[in-house]
């Protein structure tokens, strides 16, 4: 069934299975109808409250679902935060955002850090500016009344864009990948990818609850390894650095049935070596812009072979790039109406990504057209926006980010202070950025960079 809001696909799921585990943690489950009954308690109290957009910082929890949902059915735009990201870098976003009240645990930040975040918040630093904020949405209202959600691309600046994606969007990505690959109520899906993050939100969360299946909450870092044992699931989605992880630690259990790899490019190797397990896989593609899936391989002759989800309608640019039209579509960026011009035009997705078609009409990706570094882990790297930063605290524009051989390489040109004095500076730059996206190592060279007639960077030419 396509739920048109998530009001719609909960109280539906509540009613049809109202005993069922819908959450499951190490301390135990939360039935459907348990759940929809804290979810109308959380959202009858921020109706009750005049804030307009609610930001949500913590890791995947009990809590923090019940709240995110509670947020949307009160009609709050809610921005979804990743936790990992320094107090100040949060805080900024906050500010972008506009946001006016603030849900987070307590114990997860010093009280240092936790005056950065409140100081972000107008109504906290000062009561009496509940009502008074002028500020507004730059996104229309959903139709269902409910509250829109802001998912971040990456990294830690506003000039990260904030992805506005309505309830029905995200509903109608759940849909999408349940025609490709279904899940059941008898299904148990293993949630270990932040939920901040669009593929974590629907594939490990959204997903699941929108077919009465249960969706098992992950212990955190230190219990990777040992949670597919302890929570038993049928289905795993797993980003392609996890993937191999799993692979390399033996860490399978014995009811997986399926692994859904996505949010990054992934080796045929590791896919093929996982489905030597007895365990099938699946491999996805889809963009934060998109709410997620847009194509998914059918079978495992060749894993990177995908079909076109129903909704998804996509074409192949003159020059490779592909082009999407989909039910799933963001309303634009969040306050910035330009960069949704740039790549939204006519209602077709300028993806910057590169492929073709098959002779099965099955789509192939063969590369990025944008300046962009896709983490094997999901995460992305804007390269110019890194560059201009480095660019500030070294003193010089001639360098560039670049991916290579597994490692995240900053290459810079001549530079009279040498590599130690540089690296030096680059420490600091990577305490502004999460700790699994940051430079590894620094190379000097001394020619030049390799640039086009008009001195754009050819990063891929860079050895």
């Amino acid at each position: 069934m396509k739920f048109q809001s998530f009001s719609d696909m909960l109280t539906n799921r509540a009613s049809r299975y109202p005993e069922r585990p819908a959450l499951i943690s190490e301390k135990g489950s939360v039935s459907y109808a348990g759940l929809m009954r804290g979810i109308r308690e959380k959202a009858s109290v921020f109706r009750e409250d005049s804030c307009r957009c609610v930001a949500i910082i913590g890791p995947a929890s009990e809590e923090w679902i019940l709240t995110m949902f509670a947020s949307v059915l009160a009609g709050k735009r809610t921005v979804l935060l990743d936790h990992t990201l320094p107090a100040e870098a949060l805080a900024q976003l906050i500010r972008y955002t506009e946001a006016d009240h603030l849900c987070l645990p307590e114990t997860l930040f010093d009280r240092e850090e936790l005056a950065v975040l409140r100081g972000a918040v107008p109504s906290l630093r000062n009561p009496s500016s509940r009502n008074s904020s002028s500020g507004t949405p730059d996104e229309p209202s959903d139709s269902s009344g409910e509250g829109n959600l802001l998912f971040f691309t990456s990294g830690t600046t506003e000039r990260s864009r904030a992805v506005v994606l309505t309830p029905r969007a995200l509903c109608s990505s759940s849909w999408n990948g349940q025609q490709l690959l279904p899940c059941t109520c008898e299904d148990t899906v293993l949630s270990l990818i932040p939920l901040v993050h669009v593929f974590g939100f629907v594939c490990t969360m959204l997903w699941p609850i929108s077919q009465g299946a249960s969706v098992a909450i992950g212990r955190g870092m230190r219990f990777l390894t040992r949670d597919p044992v302890f929570f038993r699931p049928t289905i795993l989605p797993v980003v392609p650095s996890l993937a191999e992880f799993f692979l390399k630690s033996n860490a399978f259990n014995p009811e997986l049935e399926t692994i859904l790899v996505g949010a990054g490019s992934c080796s045929r190797k590791i896919l093929s070596a996982i489905r030597s397990r007895g365990i099938s896989v699946r491999f996805g593609y889809g963009l934060t812009e998109t709410a997620s899936g847009l194509a998914m391989n059918q079978d495992d002759a060749d894993p990177l072979s995908m079909s076109l989800c129903p909704d998804s309608e996509i074409t192949i640019a003159d020059d490779g790039e592909i082009l999407v039209k989909t039910t799933c579509m963001m309303e634009g960026y969040y306050k910035n109406r330009k960069a949704t011009r740039s790549v939204l035009r006519d209602g077709v997705l300028h993806t910057g990504d590169l492929g073709h078609f098959d002779r099965r009409n099955h789509l192939i990706l063969t590369g990025r057209k944008k300046d962009m570094i896709v983490l094997p882990n999901g995460k992305k790297i804007f390269c110019t926006e890194w560059e201009g930063e480095l660019a500030k605290l070294l003193n010089t524009r001639e360098l560039a980010v670049i991916r290579r051989d597994g490692r995240t390489l900053l290459m810079v040109v001549g530079g009279e202070s040498g590599k130690e004095a540089i690296f030096r500076k680059v420490r600091e730059f990577n305490q502004t950025k999460p700790f699994d996206t940051r430079i590894d190592d620094v190379r000097m060279r001394q020619e030049p960079l390799p640039r086009t007639a008009n001195g754009k960077l050819r990063r891929w030419a860079i050895r």
